[in-house]
């Protein structure tokens, strides 16, 4: 009988520190990067690639990027939309162009699975600012995942 007491009480043993084990790698998984055109980055941190001040522009219009914490499922993505924000495009990882009024984009902003929001830049798009003081012109810009939007281009 005490035979058979050790083998049951190490089994039980290695899986609770198997247990223990994938706990603490599952905290320890590194945060969503977003890959924008600008470059790689994470959110919540400072470090940003660096741009000319023309590219590190906001871009004009009521845009945002919001980004989940993981996978975006089918309820993360209602409770985006029951925020009011029209959502434009899916960017990698986990993240969405989305355009509404600065209310909508704060309320989005709230939702509990948002990890992230960050300002659309003019890097994001494939247009080229001109100089200051040119002739306004209507212009069509792509953003890097072919959101097409109206732009006047001074």
């Amino acid at each position: 009988m005490r035979i058979m007491r050790f083998p049951i009480i190490a089994g039980l043993i290695l899986v609770s520190l198997v247990s223990v084990l994938a706990r603490g790698n599952a905290q320890s998984a590194p945060p969503p990067q977003v890959r924008l055109q600008r470059g790689t980055f994470d959110l919540h941190t400072a470090a940003r690639p660096a741009l000319s001040s023309e590219l590190a522009a906001v871009a004009p219009g009521p845009y945002a990027i919001v980004q989940f914490r993981s996978p975006i499922t089918p309820q993360n993505r209602r409770e985006l939309e029951n925020t009011g924000v029209q959502i434009m495009e899916y960017l990698p990882d986990y993240a969405y162009l989305v355009r509404g009024t600065a209310n909508q984009l704060d309320a989005a902003s709230s939702v509990s699975s948002i990890y992230g929001r960050t300002e659309l830049t003019i890097a994001e798009t494939n247009t080229t600012p001109t100089a200051t003081g040119a002739t306004p012109t209507t212009q069509t810009i792509t953003f890097t995942h072919k959101v097409l939007l109206p732009l006047i281009i001074r």
